[in-house]
């Protein structure tokens, strides 16, 4: 007898899924040639049901094709599925070439197809491929003001038209759902929607968002170009207690989260008069009040402490804070920053959200214990200084410089520099005061404005 060795889907035609009248193509491939009557079916199992795929032709070849047109309402984000038994008569016959007796076999056997990713089933060309969050800024929890961002992305471009109302997208919050609102993407393929974290929002064990969460609430999401209805089921993409996107109606005071020195000092050494510059990060943005007194951040600089003061960064996450060396500062292992150094001295560092939150100050494990040996200190170095400066550039004309050409200026430093954004040299042409930029270094003493 007869039996099958193969089964193939034809391609979707766009995107790997089958919208509504699309046709569904399979074929049958048998060990050897079988002729056929009447009509035998193959069951394509979608999650929506089994729909029934009519035998169109091939008797009396090893190839049967089997048709079903996609109708309204069969869905199958997962992929079509064709079982081992799904090839049936119904009232048919298939027997193999040239013999009315001899039955084929039916069953599809390791042919059979489960939950085909390249040929699904949708209502259109458009349905949620990603969901995504925003990370909490402290560790795995949303925070009292916290705003929770999710972006949904759809297999293609979609329009937003929120004239009757605005999509929603709904977070399942302890025991409660709360909506948040669409606010961009339309004319991309990723919607965000946002909700703000509230007094009454306390989930321990992470928040959820169902296969459903998705919804229109008065507004449309149509695809670019078509205006058909995009698919808005999340499917896979939905999830339950997701532990690391907690909520907490409560707000925890800002922490440190980070240290680092900003400065660089040549041949790693400061000199007197340079500026050691280091930042302070905090898990959230802080306010800095400096009307009583300025924050400070005390550096370990040989046996001394010294005092940096807070110099920028107020309303943000992280502060700059300043020290100008001394020629009493020496230190050849490299500056220190300790786990307390980090004081109000009278003025205030609070939660930018809640300006009466004051933020813990201790610096924990992002403290310099050790010496960092990049950031010496030797105060009785005198800074560079300029000790010549040199006209490099020559006239077209032999002495006179006409419209459009360049003057070349090079200020020699009696040792190396090194150079951070774009100096200007001061010139006079005619009386009248010119800005020199800085182009290049010609060499470590050497530097040229243009």
């Amino acid at each position: 007898p007869r039996s099958v060795t193969g089964l193939t889907l034809n391609d979707a035609p766009a995107d790997s899924t089958y919208v509504p009248d699309d046709v569904v193509e399979a074929t049958v491939e048998f060990v050897g040639a079988v002729d056929v009557t009447g009509t035998p079916q193959l069951a394509l199992a979608l999650n929506t049901g089994t729909v029934q795929a009519d035998y169109v032709s091939g008797s009396g070849t090893a190839e049967l094709v089997f048709r079903y047109t996609v109708a309204a309402g069969d869905l199958d984000y997962g992929g079509i599925s064709v079982l081992a038994n799904a090839l049936t008569l119904n009232g048919g016959t298939i027997t193999t070439s040239g013999s009315t007796t001899e039955n084929a076999l039916l069953p599809l056997g390791s042919a059979a197809i489960t939950d085909s990713p390249a040929h699904r089933v949708a209502e259109s060309r458009a349905w949620p491929a990603e969901l995504s969050l925003n990370d909490p800024i402290v560790g795995t929890t949303y925070e009292l003001d916290d705003t929770i961002v999710a972006t949904v992305t759809f297999t293609r471009t979609v329009d937003v038209d929120v004239t009757g109302g605005t999509p929603q997208l709904g977070l399942g919050i302890g025991a409660n759902t709360r909506q948040a609102e669409y606010v961009s993407g339309t004319g991309t393929p990723s919607l965000v929607f946002r909700y703000v974290v509230q007094s009454t929002d306390t989930d321990a064990d992470g928040i959820s968002i169902a296969d459903g969460a998705l919804g229109l609430n008065g507004g449309t999401v149509t695809v670019s170009g078509s205006g058909a209805a995009a698919v808005l089921w999340l499917a896979a993409h939905s999830f339950t207690d997701d532990a690391n996107y907690k909520t907490s109606g409560t707000r925890t005071a800002a922490a440190v989260s980070g240290l680092s020195i900003a400065s660089s000092p040549l041949d790693q050494t400061y000199a007197a008069s340079e500026q050691i510059e280091v930042d302070v990060t905090f898990n959230r943005p802080v306010d800095v009040v400096t009307a009583g007194g300025t924050p400070q951040l005390a550096l370990g600089i040989g046996g001394n402490t010294r005092q940096a003061a807070y110099a920028s960064g107020g309303s943000t996450r992280t502060l700059r804070f300043s020290y100008t060396v001394v020629a009493a500062d020496i230190d050849n292992d490299g500056i220190e920053v300790a786990a307390g150094a980090l004081t109000l001295n009278s003025g205030v560092i609070n939660d930018a959200r809640d300006g009466t939150l004051a933020a813990a100050l201790g610096l924990g494990t992002h403290a310099l214990t050790t010496p960092q040996a990049g950031h010496k200190v030797n105060g009785t170095i005198a800074p560079a200084s300029v000790s010549a400066i040199l006209i490099t550039s020559n006239p077209a004309s032999g002495d006179t410089y006409g419209l459009g050409e360049r003057i070349v200026v090079t200020a020699q430093f009696d040792r190396a520099v090194a150079v951070t954004g774009t100096p200007q040299l001061q010139i006079v042409i005619a009386g009248a005061l010119r800005q020199a930029r800085y182009v290049s270094g010609s060499g470590p003493e050497l530097l040229d404005f243009e």
